[in-house]
């Protein structure tokens, strides 16, 4: 485990006057305190993501202040909250710093979750105590992956027989994919401890040296394990099936139909804002706000 001065707690008290728990280590920290009766709402700023997590039978959401909260589906009460930045980690400019949460996604057994931020940042976290586990990074290795990522997704096969090891996926404002290896070694038993390798470098597809396919932003994307395809959509309403085996765009959906594209899309938006596979059906759901 990494040595983080950060941790260690040297100091906590309360002050009744201002309602604050002030938690010390190498800075000082204030936590407003609230009886759940005050709690009006359950995040004080915008909800950016809510997850379901069938392993722990709970909901797991991020907002735009950068808190991530995990709440009982059972009754509704809150069961940890952790923030997602801290001032003494922060890799870029104070003037420059969002802690907006985009969006957030488990791995592959529920256990960790993994969440991108408006700094164009990927983390993984051990969500049940708050502790960063890895930082994702982009492909020559630095700690901003993308512009700012819009959608997270986990791909694996829990029988192992397609997909032999577990992904992460983003996409984002850079118009490309951006792929990792989970960083986790699964262990043959199942069950194990799990292991991180320092491999966290992503791939880009298509790679850098050449043009993107999507023209304008990608704001989300779904995989199908029985047809092996990535598909992503875009601000402009363009949806894209890739072949996930050769990390190739296979082909455009309604190419040729011009109403499902739109040219002037920011005064006419057909953004697709979701893409989900519907396993029953065998169909493809886009979604967009419009």
């Amino acid at each position: 485990m990494t040595y983080r001065p950060e941790d260690i707690l040297s100091a906590l008290t309360y002050d009744p006057i201002t309602h604050n728990i002030i938690v010390c280590s190498i800075v000082i920290k204030f936590w407003p305190f609230k009886t759940q009766e005050e709690i009006k709402t359950s995040h004080e700023a915008p909800v950016s993501f809510a997850r379901y997590n069938h392993h722990f039978d709970a909901i797991v959401s991020g907002d735009d202040a950068g808190f991530v909260a995990v709440w009982d589906i059972q009754d509704g009460r809150l069961m940890s909250k952790f923030q997602t930045h801290s001032s003494q980690s922060q890799k870029f400019s104070f003037e420059s710093f969002n802690p907006k949460i985009t969006t957030g996604t488990f791995d592959m057994k529920g256990r960790r979750l993994i969440t991108s931020g408006a700094d164009g940042s990927v983390k993984i976290w051990n969500f049940s105590n708050g502790q960063q586990l890895k930082d994702l990074l982009s492909a020559d290795e630095k700690p901003k992956v993308d512009t700012e990522i819009t959608e997270l997704i986990s791909i694996h096969d829990s029988s192992k027989q397609r997909v032999k090891a577990a992904y992460f996926l983003a996409v984002g404002w850079d118009k490309r994919l951006h792929l990792w290896t989970d960083p986790a070694r699964q262990e043959d038993s199942g069950g194990g401890d799990e292991e991180e390798d320092d491999a966290v470098a992503c791939t880009d597809l298509p790679p850098v040296h050449l043009p993107p396919v999507h023209k304008n932003d990608i704001m989300s994307c779904c995989f199908d394990l029985k047809t092996l395809l990535v598909f992503t959509g875009g601000v402009d309403g363009t949806i894209i099936g890739w072949n996930f085996e050769t990390r190739f765009a296979r082909y455009s959906l309604h190419e040729w139909d011009e109403t499902c594209t739109s040219e002037n899309f920011i005064g006419a938006s057909k953004s697709v804002d979701a893409l989900v596979i519907m396993d029953y059906k065998r169909l493809l759901i886009s979604m967009s706000a419009d």
